[in-house]
């Protein structure tokens, strides 16, 4: 009998998977999390205590900055068949030169909140690192750069009637772009569909700069917790770190990372 048939599928989902944290995964490890790889990397990648199968110790693992991280965390679901680039795009491919292209949901999320994205036209033509995109947040207008060269041959036509809002809720394409080597310039630039690397360096980054936040003595209100209204938390990071710090934090992940 095939395990793997779509009868037994349900009951053979990866832990990260139920979570809600993958967009699809299968568990090959008899459900042996420890000796499985995937989960090895997937808690470097999603450090939220509520939903880590083990738990930790040390500043490093602040149990306050875990948890406002794992608010931000919070629906950005990985796509395991989709490329993740340090420029804060994802690509899915069509065709050898033809890819899907969006912008990642924990990028978005750490400048939230985004007033609106603004988009190349159909038809425009851009060269590897070329300016392509910027979100625009209160008075800060963020560049995207492409890691890819290629002609824009369409833009999501949801995004054009509705806003860039409705394409991320489905976590849709923004554009649609092409060359030749498309296929090739992205697994180069990449690495293995579904790689956890970019992921990682941005959690990295997120949590150095909310520990830098708690070291300065914020009270605890102003990492994200507010005590009247059933304990919501504040998604706007520039009020929870204060300006300086987040001026810091884009220039680190949007600026200096972003290649």
């Amino acid at each position: 009998m095939d395990p793997y048939n779509e009868k037994n599928q349900s009951a053979l989902k990866c832990i990260w998977m139920t979570a809600g944290v993958v967009n699809y995964k299968l568990c090959d490890q008899n459900f042996e999390c420890d000796k499985c790889e995937f989960n090895r990397v997937m808690q470097g990648v999603m450090p939220s205590l509520q939903q880590h199968p083990y738990k930790h110790s040390g500043m490093d693992n602040n149990p306050l900055m875990l948890q406002y991280l794992g608010t931000i965390l919070e629906n950005c679901k990985i796509h395991l068949d989709r490329y993740y680039h340090s420029t804060h795009f994802w690509f899915k491919i069509e065709d050898s030169d033809t890819a899907q292209v969006g912008i990642d949901p924990l990028s978005l999320r750490t400048v939230f909140p985004v007033e609106k994205i603004i988009l190349p036209d159909a038809g425009e033509h851009f060269q590897e690192g070329q300016l392509i995109a910027w979100i625009v947040r209160k008075d800060n207008t963020i560049p995207l750069h492409t890691p890819v060269k290629g002609e824009i041959t369409e833009v999501n036509p949801v995004f054009l009637v509705k806003g860039w809002e409705a394409v991320q809720k489905e976590g849709n394409y923004l554009f649609k772009m092409q060359n030749p080597s498309m296929a090739n310039d992205i697994k180069r630039l990449c690495g293995p569909i579904g790689s956890m690397d970019s992921h990682q360096a941005k959690i990295s980054v997120l949590k150095s700069f909310l520990l830098k936040t708690i070291r300065q003595n914020q009270p605890e209100e102003e990492m994200g917790v507010t005590m009247g209204d059933g304990g919501t938390y504040e998604k706007d990071l520039e009020n929870i770190m204060g300006k300086k710090l987040y001026r810091e934090l884009i220039q680190v992940l949007f600026y200096k990372n972003s290649k």
